[in-house]
């Protein structure tokens, strides 16, 4: 069963909010700010309705006292991060509730080890006054952006024989995480020290199906 996500009637978007956070792109009334408020509070509700982590989001890093920010999402249950104390970010909010980052990319972390505190912070974002794109027709507003927790757990591999193991990578065939010296081994001569087979390699020298499933 899928949680609703509640939208955030709180936040107030108008006309001078807008204009606060670009005060030279509308100067002079040269644009009206009326129009780019209601494409923020669709944009925002466009994000709430998203699940889980996303792009844009905030997550605390231990013994850091600044929080970082998600930047991409690698489809593999991984998101990068921000650098620490970064000051580089750009995000770009599409009319879906997407954020596109550009900036530093710190490593990826895992996002089973990224826990939900249930608060919010401002978070800067960008989109094309009245999604028309042109040259210094972005404007900037704040949106609140869920925060996370990252607490990273060490994972070992079971009856690994590397030194320092911890499994970060995903292996398809073992349907879990295993070191990297695990992972790089399945594709050479020696015995998967998960489900303990050896590949096997056809004439060609090219791993076949049989022998080691990872």
């Amino acid at each position: 069963m899928t949680t609703e996500i509640l939208l955030i009637p709180e936040i107030n978007i108008n006309s001078q909010t807008m204009i606060s956070h670009n005060p030279y792109f509308y100067e002079y009334r040269k644009h009206s700010a009326v129009i780019d408020a209601e494409l923020a509070r669709q944009r925002l509700n466009a994000l709430n309705k998203r699940n889980g982590p996303r792009v844009g989001d905030f997550v605390w890093f231990p013994d850091e006292n600044k929080p970082r920010r998600f930047t991409c999402d690698l489809s593999d249950g991984s998101m990068q991060t921000t650098t620490r104390q970064s000051n580089d970010s750009s995000f770009h909010i599409t009319r879906g509730g997407y954020c596109d980052f550009s900036g530093s990319l710190d490593s990826p972390v895992w996002l089973d080890q990224c826990h939900d505190t249930g608060k919010k912070l401002l978070g800067r974002v960008w989109f094309f006054s009245r999604n028309l794109s042109g040259a210094h027709r972005d404007v900037d507003v704040t949106l609140p952006f869920r925060v996370y927790e990252y607490w990273p757990v060490k994972l070992i591999c079971p009856n690994c024989q590397h030194d320092n193991c911890q499994a970060i990578r995903f292996c398809d065939g073992c349907n879990m995480r295993v070191c990297q010296g695990c992972f790089d081994e399945h594709v050479f001569d020696f015995p998967c020290h998960v489900c303990n087979t050896y590949p096997e390699r056809n004439d060609q020298g090219e791993l076949t199906d049989k022998g080691c499933a990872c």
